[in-house]
């Protein structure tokens, strides 16, 4: 019987000392050529120019200013994020901020104000706040020029104040972040500057008089965005005479005429 051959491991080829030399140099000649186009970048790309659109309230300079961008800051390194949030947390009427770079020098900061979308009454000043809940300024009612829906139903907390979310009591917070969205969804679909006051009174439902012609019910948990959507379509099939009150908590909507005496 043959007997079995011993198999010998094979050994691995060591590259050459120099090949690997070779290998190693050329690593080391691609990082600092990287480096140094990082190097260039970081000298070349300076924020030279910041181009401020789509305000009135505040002034260019205001804007830039909040941003915090100096003509030093380099604009591949510029977080816009960080950018956009300094500007919404310095200057309260502003709602959004896109970003955008224009290589080699040019910055474009396009703010897009808050509307009042609301207004607060305390017995003693009006607040008024964006869509976002925010406190964009407060007034005498004898002075007052925004326009905006008055706001029924909230107890406004002496810790509000100006460019922060309004406080409001505790047992409301539910019922003020249901308001919240009903506000932004009117303000999407084009609803809101029509939209003359809002009930919010009630945990289940929400309540708004729009165009001095109806009366609105949604259901304050409800898809307010569908359900806003689903009113003009309401609006689209009642003749321009017709007014009285939309109930909006059922799947279908219920419209009952105003009576006219």
């Amino acid at each position: 019987m043959a007997k079995r051959r011993r198999q010998e491991p094979v050994q691995k080829k060591r590259k050459p000392p120099k090949k690997r030399a070779r290998k190693i140099l050329r690593g080391v000649s691609l990082a600092v050529i990287v480096l140094a186009i990082m190097a260039g970048c970081v000298f070349l790309f300076k924020a030279e120019t910041v181009v401020v659109e789509g305000t009135s309230r505040y002034t260019d300079a205001e804007i830039v200013a909040a941003s915090g961008v100096t003509a030093e800051d380099n604009m591949l390194l510029l977080s816009r994020t960080a950018v956009s949030e300094r500007i919404m947390d310095r200057l309260p009427y502003v709602q959004d901020v896109v970003v955008r770079r224009k290589l080699p020098d040019t910055l474009y900061l396009t703010v897009d104000e808050a509307s009042a979308a609301g207004l607060v009454y305390d017995g003693e000043t009006l607040w008024i706040i964006s869509p976002n809940g925010r406190v964009t300024g407060t007034t005498p009612l004898n002075e007052l020029t925004e326009t905006g829906p008055w706001i029924d139903g909230l107890t406004v907390q002496s810790t509000s104040r100006e460019g922060a979310p309004l406080v409001v009591a505790e047992d409301e917070t539910e019922r003020f972040a249901h308001l919240l969205i009903l506000l932004r969804a009117l303000d999407d679909n084009g609803l809101l500057a029509d939209t003359t006051g809002i009930n919010c009174k009630s945990s289940a439902t929400l309540i708004f008089d729009w165009g001095h012609r109806f009366t609105v019910i949604v259901p304050a948990d409800a898809d307010m965005d569908y359900k806003m959507r689903y009113f003009i379509s309401v609006m689209d099939i009642l003749e321009d005479s017709e007014a009285g009150k939309i109930d909006l908590t059922r799947d279908e909507a219920h419209f009952i005429p105003k009576q006219i005496s």
